[in-house]
């Protein structure tokens, strides 16, 4: 689900930049973040380095206040990789271990229900809503981890209190 969701924002800034660098398919960022030493393609630092590589990107990983940071990258217009316990995502109480999952938050819906593109179901069902409670549960389950990427030609949100770089 990393370099699926990592692929998503790419495509999102290469749209929106018209930079066509950016838009990869999902097995062309999951050799550009593959780590042997864990191995796999989950290691966020290893994800927000490979968005960081293009000269017109930035990114780092960080741990968000709350839903206040979030909602203010989705309003710049700033899709976000949130790390969720996908057990809880889907409404259960408890995490299960292992179901560390990501998904692309990209928007909020006017009851503030969280607009999201799950990488973790069939691409008839990839853009989904998923009540503000248990996305909140499911979110804090990683201490509210996102990978923040945007264009270097803009800013990034105001706020943060140093959870993200001010340019």
């Amino acid at each position: 689900c990393s370099p699926s969701s990592l692929s998503m924002i790419l495509s999102h800034w290469g749209n929106q930049l018209a930079y066509p660098e950016l838009l990869q398919d999902v097995p062309q960022v999951a050799r550009g973040v593959f780590d042997p030493a864990w191995p796999g393609t989950g290691n966020w630092t290893f994800n927000a380095a490979y968005a960081g590589q293009y000269r017109t990107l930035s990114a780092c990983v960080s741990r968000l206040g709350g839903m206040g940071d979030l909602e203010r990258w989705i309003a710049a217009g700033m899709p976000v990789a949130t790390s969720v316990s996908y057990a809880q995502l889907k409404g259960s109480a408890e995490p299960k271990p292992g179901d560390g999952h990501l998904v692309v938050v990209t928007g909020f819906t006017s009851a503030g229900d969280v607009q999201v593109h799950d990488p973790g179901v069939r691409r008839e069902r990839v853009v989904r809503t998923i009540p503000r409670a248990d996305f909140m549960r499911a979110w804090n389950h990683s201490s509210r981890t996102a990978y923040l990427i945007w264009s270097r030609n803009s800013q990034p949100p105001p706020g943060g209190d140093g959870r993200w770089p001010a340019r």
